[in-house]
């Protein structure tokens, strides 16, 4: 189901993120505290974004091209989150995968919506990035969804 909807949301957005590539792949960046305290979640994070990414590339790719999965360490640090973010940009990746852990991510998903990068988290539930008009994807149901459903 989640390999089939980054299948789907890759093919809907990725146009808008590389009209005028030519390369033969397509980057997509991967961030989470790999390291430290909490670091299982993102370890898990990655596992299965490279897991989706090799099935994904044996099934053809998207549009073609092959994805390569670039990953970066946030250390479950909010100011290494944003800076892992814009290095990401630098490096001309603009769609992200992660940030595993909501208060980690904040400052980084107001610049990426900023900069109009895409953000897909598997794990993000905070309450206060639901209904936005913005970039950023979430997996899972908001922690008041989750909540109510209880």
């Amino acid at each position: 189901m989640r390999k089939t909807f980054l299948t789907l949301t890759l093919a809907i957005f990725l146009p808008l993120f590389s009209a005028c590539s030519t390369t033969q792949t397509i980057t997509i960046g991967f961030v989470g505290g790999l390291t430290g305290t909490g670091s299982e979640l993102a370890q898990s994070g990655m596992y299965g974004a490279l897991l989706a990414v090799d099935q994904i590339n044996d099934e053809g790719g998207v549009l073609g091209k092959k994805l390569v999965l670039s990953i970066k360490d946030d250390k479950n640090d909010p100011q290494r989150a944003l800076e892992m973010d814009q290095e990401f940009l630098r490096e001309g990746t603009s769609i992200i995968v992660g940030h595993m852990i909501s208060g980690v991510a904040e400052t980084a998903l107001t610049y990426l919506n900023d900069k109009h990068a895409l953000l897909i988290s598997p794990t993000i539930a905070a309450d206060q990035w639901t209904g936005i008009d913005d970039h950023f994807l979430r997996l899972i149901p908001s922690n008041r969804t989750q909540a109510d459903l209880i």
